[in-house]
């Protein structure tokens, strides 16, 4: 695997929500993350209130690769009974998707992820797959999926296993169930997408010692795609120089 393949830049920290950069100095960073080689990016509908696809939907070329994420109409709590029905009904989902693609000035991205996965969702959860499946189907993206909240201890059926292409899930002290999950899942073709590796940047100091390389090469090294939120361009050039070291 190469560095560049396996690099998404994460670009939550680049909406509002975290008021760690301007509009004008996040599309300054995406543009250079472009000339570093990075063609992967990974946001979500809801990032900075839609904010940040349209940003990207600017930038972006058109090779560039893109994973985005529909968020549920009522957030699932885990360990608590939810209806994915209530959750993600299809109408809603059909309008988040629309309204993501009209953003990302997309006909077609690379993958769609439900955001809000609960852990009781392993057997009620055709109709909203199914949604997915005709949109790849059609050919809006390549590959579905689900996206993995904190501190989640559930299961994903096989049967679900059998019918997406891609997890996206944390990996950090505080969250372990990929580690656990991740044989199962690449012998199965899962693409793994691994995101707060340092917590969505609660630890500064992580972030910038060396144990940062660390756990990036250890990271790469279990043959997982990464998520890493960047926001200052030292950051992405000292990332891309592990995932170099790692690639060796």
């Amino acid at each position: 695997m190469k560095w560049n393949e396996s690099l998404y830049f994460g670009t939550w920290q680049l909406s509002e929500d975290f008021h760690l950069v301007t509009r004008v100095e996040a599309i300054e960073i995406i543009n250079f993350a472009l000339e570093q080689g990075i063609s992967n990016f990974d946001t979500a509908n809801v990032y900075g209130n839609g904010s940040v696809e349209s940003i990207l939907g600017i930038i972006l070329p058109e090779k560039a690769r893109i994973v985005t994420k529909i968020p549920a109409m009522q957030k699932p709590i885990l360990n608590e009974l939810s209806d994915i029905q209530k959750c993600y009904p299809i109408n809603w989902m059909a309008e988040k998707f629309e309204i993501s693609m009209n953003r990302l000035r997309r006909n077609q991205i690379y993958c769609i992820l439900l955001h809000n996965w609960c852990d009781n969702w392993e057997s009620n959860c055709d109709e909203q797959i199914s949604y997915l499946l005709n949109l790849k189907a059609k050919g809006f993206v390549e590959k579905i999926g689900i996206s993995i909240p904190n501190n989640f201890v559930g299961s994903i059926p096989f049967e679900l296993i059998n019918k997406i292409d891609v997890i996206e899930a944390p990996y950090n002290y505080e969250n372990n169930w990929i580690s656990d999950n991740m044989l199962l899942l690449q012998s199965n073709n899962i693409e793994i997408i691994l995101r707060s590796i340092f917590l969505q940047g609660k630890h500064k100091k992580l972030c910038e010692s060396t144990e940062s390389d660390k756990i990036i090469k250890e990271a790469f090294l279990k043959k997982c795609n990464l998520v890493i939120g960047m926001t200052k361009k030292i950051n992405i050039l000292k990332n891309i120089q592990s995932l170099k070291e790692a690639q060796k």
